[in-house]
């Protein structure tokens, strides 16, 4: 008779990613301060790949843990246009920390706004680019497509030695 694992690599991996999973652990991470938001780079402008001028509105930090690699190995880059007022989705991005804080490998995000355009974007740092990969699969990023206009919605992922990793800053800061 052939035995077939219930819970094999693919299954557990899914879980892992699971709302059941990240967001009570996002919660977790939030509560026992692992999280923290420095504010040193808020309000600068970066300049994205295509020259577009973004401002950093909010930066959210995870502390290591002993067995994480010293660096970022993942990218993660999400560019939208949403429905609502660029105040109510900021106001929004508060609630979506809960789901990717506690996504496997997450370490940082940065969340930018083009005043001009009213574009968003999000530039995450993940342990690994296949963690990254399995972020722009979350149901996190399925949730961000479903408030943005259509055709207004589009993510990347790269591996941190690639040179879109560097962030550029504007003479405008």
């Amino acid at each position: 008779q052939n035995h077939i694992p219930i819970w094999n690599t693919e299954r557990r991996q899914r879980m892992k990613n699971s709302p059941l999973n990240v967001i009570p652990k996002s919660i977790s991470m939030l509560i026992t301060n692992r999280c923290s938001f420095p504010e040193d780079r808020v309000n600068k402008a970066i300049l994205r790949e295509d020259g577009q001028a973004f401002r950093i509105f909010r930066e959210m930090q995870v502390k290591p843990i002993a067995d994480q690699p010293e660096t970022p190995g993942g990218i993660f880059q999400v560019w939208f246009s949403t429905k609502a007022a660029p105040e109510q989705t900021k106001k929004l991005s508060n609630l979506t920390i809960l789901g990717f804080t506690g996504m496997p490998g997450f370490r940082s995000k940065i969340w930018l706004l083009n005043p001009e355009t009213n574009e968003f974007g999000g530039i995450y740092e993940f342990d690994t680019e296949e963690q990254a990969l399995a972020y722009q699969a979350s149901f996190a990023m399925k949730f961000s497509e479903w408030r943005s206009m259509p055709g207004h919605f589009r993510t990347v992922v790269f591996p941190s030695s690639d040179t879109r990793a560097t962030i550029r800053y504007s003479s405008d800061r």
